[in-house]
């Protein structure tokens, strides 16, 4: 657990409590490395090892303690630090200043009594700055003081405080911390899936919302260019019919108010007045810019009068491109030269 808590620490090397993690759990293993390797106790750095692993255990969680409340506590840091490396220091094996292990029965009690003194003194000073601001430190706190309470007995049972037939409850304090730093994980794995559900679902609506305002946008430009197109319409027809059909019954409504016109005459003018309505009408077909498609129409409006008057249409024509610039109104302007000519 420690290796995976490490190799995501150099994946995220801003959280520190992962590295934390993994020096927790390496000299956790090293500090009871006793119960599983076959070596004597009582050999050099072996023993070096297993005793200055409990200190070493103990400003780790310290360290990792001051992740959840937020608190540098640097008097009491330095004050770990410095006792950790003191002790690591006197009981090196090749200096032999402090002789920790002579034998397997004659273990230091103030050593150890420094160690237990110092993990009661982190427990609590922890626990009191972490109790209202973060779950995880009470609960890292309360893990500490449950390996504490594990480690006085054998402190007593090496001091013969009490019967040396006992057990050795040390040996616990990793299935304590594992099972703590367990339940930190999986809450914080959780609190993740958590937080990825709620930004997904905010996402989401968020997305949904915004779909929503862009088609009601869509739709509110779809129907202002309607009623633009509407209204640009009109305004080309109402401009057309003036120019064209409104001119022609102008001119025939004041003759026949003046009466110098024959009926043949009024009815000429009228007919001219029809064709003109008809190529406005004509021009409002989608020819899709093809020119001969539109002559076409105009040729089926003429033939049939041209015919009655007696004159043959000779219609010819050739293969033309399209002419993008073809629009309602131009095409009006074409069919009226053509029906002038």
């Amino acid at each position: 657990m420690g290796i995976f808590a490490l190799f995501i620490w150099f994946k995220r090397d801003h959280e520190t409590a992962y590295l934390l993690f993994f020096n927790l759990a390496a000299v956790s293993f090293v500090g009871h490395l006793h119960y599983y390797a076959d070596l004597p106790i009582a050999q050099g750095w072996f023993a070096w090892l297993t005793a200055n692993a409990l200190f070493w255990l103990v400003m780790v969680l310290h360290l990792f303690l001051c992740q959840p409340h937020g608190r540098a506590l640097i008097g009491l840091t330095r004050a770990v630090v410095c006792i950790t490396g003191v002790i690591s220091v006197l009981t090196l094996p090749v200096l032999g200043v402090l002789p920790v292990f002579p034998s397997t029965s004659l273990l230091v009690p103030l050593v150890y009594a420094i160690v237990v003194l110092m993990a009661v003194t982190v427990c609590l000073v922890g626990g009191i700055y972490a109790w209202r601001c973060s779950r995880e430190g009470r609960l890292v706190a309360i893990g500490l003081g449950v390996c504490t309470l594990l480690g006085v007995p054998d402190w007593l049972l090496h001091n013969d405080v009490i019967s040396p037939e006992g057990w050795f409850l040390g040996a616990y304090t990793n299935a304590a911390t594992f099972s703590m730093f367990g339940l930190l994980m999986y809450r914080r794995y959780v609190s993740a899936i958590g937080e990825v559900e709620q930004l997904n679902a905010s996402l989401a609506q968020r997305l949904q919302a915004r779909e929503a305002e862009l088609e009601l946008s869509h739709r509110q430009l779809r129907e202002a260019q309607m009623l633009q197109t509407i209204s640009d319409e009109r305004q080309r027809l109402m401009q057309d019919m003036h120019d064209g059909l409104g001119s022609s019954l102008i001119s025939a409504i004041r003759s026949v108010e003046r009466g110098g016109m024959s009926d043949l005459k009024v009815s000429q003018i009228l007919k001219d007045c029809l064709d003109d309505l008809k190529l406005t009408i004509d021009s409002m077909e989608p020819v899709e810019a093809d020119l001969l498609l539109l002559l076409a129409t105009l040729r089926f409006r003429l033939e049939p009068r041209l015919e009655g008057s007696g004159i043959a249409l000779l219609w010819e024509v050739q293969e033309l491109p399209t002419l993008a610039w073809l629009d309602p109104s131009r095409a009006l302007h074409i069919l009226r030269i053509v029906q002038e000519c």
